[in-house]
């Protein structure tokens, strides 16, 4: 039986909120928490990342509830990003206590094409925990520990030069993904992957070059070059094939620039 811990504000022990109650909400809704925290604590600030089949829906009863239960105490902010991404944020005296972040489509990685059909797959084969509230038990649900590994890979890997923070995805892998669900791993990641449509420029002897393949490769190249002393990239080469993964991009790009 799982139960989540109260958000506790230190300025007044009477002003909590309980992610219990949120969860039970959307219990009837078609979704899975992504990124899920198996300690069931989220932190003053923290995201819940929840993909859902019907952003609308979920949106309307994640704001019911507060309305019938916070609405005194604290402030909600609706932000819709576009039609398939909104996130719906908790404040109290404008600090934000937490953010749920909504999505209707996978989201933008810039350094890989994903299949849409990926995003069905995550909330179809979702994990279903037991929780209870007031009471009450119910179950909620979380993407399956392959679809959420591949999901914190993803975003490690197209946003850690700019966000330190990210490189806690690559520690989440190493602590969690074993030996036995490596390949299923990365056959369900090639499945539903693939690079970005190359560019080409002509070079000096005439030749069509991919640029932003032949960008990726080398500074890829140059990144572990300058990396190697780092035990997380030495982790990284040995357990999880990155080299494998610049092999077959530089084939592929031999193969389009042919």
């Amino acid at each position: 039986m799982f139960k989540f811990e109260n958000i506790n504000l230190t300025e007044n022990s009477d002003a909590q909120i309980d992610i219990n109650g949120f969860i039970y909400s959307i219990r009837h809704e078609p979704y899975a928490i992504i990124k899920f925290d198996q300690n069931l604590t989220y932190d003053r600030g923290d995201d819940i990342d929840i993909f859902t089949l019907d952003i609308s829906s979920l949106s309307q009863s994640i704001i019911g509830h507060f309305v019938s239960s916070y609405a005194d105490k604290f402030e909600l902010e609706l932000v819709e990003i576009n039609e398939y991404h909104a996130h719906i944020d908790l404040r109290r005296n404008n600090d934000l206590i937490i953010k749920f972040d909504l999505y209707e489509r996978i989201p933008n990685y810039p350094r890989v094409n994903i299949d849409n059909r990926f995003f069905n797959e995550v909330v179809r084969c979702s994990n279903s925990l037991l929780c209870e509230y007031r009471n009450e038990e119910f179950e909620f649900n979380i993407a399956s520990d392959i679809d959420d590994m591949i999901l914190r890979y993803l975003e490690f890997l197209s946003y850690y030069e700019i966000r330190p923070d990210k490189l806690k995805h690559s520690d989440y892998l190493i602590e969690n993904l074993s030996e036995n669900e490596r390949q299923h791993f990365f056959e369900k990641l090639h499945y539903y992957t693939e690079l970005p449509e190359p560019r080409y420029i002509t070079t000096n002897h005439g030749s069509k070059v991919s640029h932003h393949g032949k960008n990726i490769l080398f500074l890829s190249l140059n990144k572990l070059e300058s990396s190697l002393n780092k035990p997380v990239i030495k982790y990284i080469l040995r357990k999880f094939g990155v080299w494998e993964v610049i092999k077959k991009t530089y084939w592929r790009l031999r193969a389009l620039t042919k």
